[in-house]
């Protein structure tokens, strides 16, 4: 909407609740996310300015990560692997509450979202064993799982534009 105050949210979903995106539907809040705020930058010692590119990588990593301790399923059944899903959305500030007691990590708390929202689409796989370690963890604590560190440098998640959301689910 025009005159609109937006701002970019990184939210880790299940495969139903993409499927949901892409027929159109949105998704009812309340949804966890995680947005490139001031304090994300902090935490991840990045400078603060025009420039934020890195702390949007860092939010989009970090919010896989959340993704991993409360958001994820396990694996189909007869499968070893865990799917991960992004999606970097903008959302009005105005549906958009940061998580106090998470403020460092960015994690805010949407009232839902818009399929038209989506701007961009992150998804990949990571072993289970790496997805059940981090499940019910806090990020902090999953963050610092040498198999949650090595699952973000060597399984890092590929981008989508919003139009292949289709292709995807």
């Amino acid at each position: 909407m025009a005159g609109q105050q937006r701002c970019l949210v990184m939210v880790p979903l299940k495969r139903d609740q993409l499927r949901a995106l892409r027929d159109g539907g949105g998704l009812p809040g309340p949804l966890p996310g995680v947005t490139p705020s001031a304090a994300l930058a902090e935490t991840f010692d990045l400078p603060l300015g025009k420039d934020t590119e890195d702390t949007e990588a860092a939010a989009l990593q970090v919010a896989d990560v959340y993704g991993l301790c409360a958001v994820y399923d396990g694996p189909q059944p007869g499968q070893s692997l865990v799917w991960r899903c992004v999606v970097v959305a903008s959302a009005p500030v105005a549906d958009v509450t940061p998580v106090a007691s998470d403020e460092a990590n960015g994690r805010v708390q949407m009232d839902g979202l818009a399929t038209l929202s989506v701007q961009s689409i992150f998804e990949g796989w990571c072993d289970d064993a790496v997805a059940t370690a981090a499940k019910g963890l806090d990020i902090d604590s999953a963050w610092s799982l040498p198999s949650v560190q090595t699952m973000l440098a060597e399984a890092p998640l590929a981008w989508h534009d919003r139009s292949e959301l289709s292709v995807i689910v």
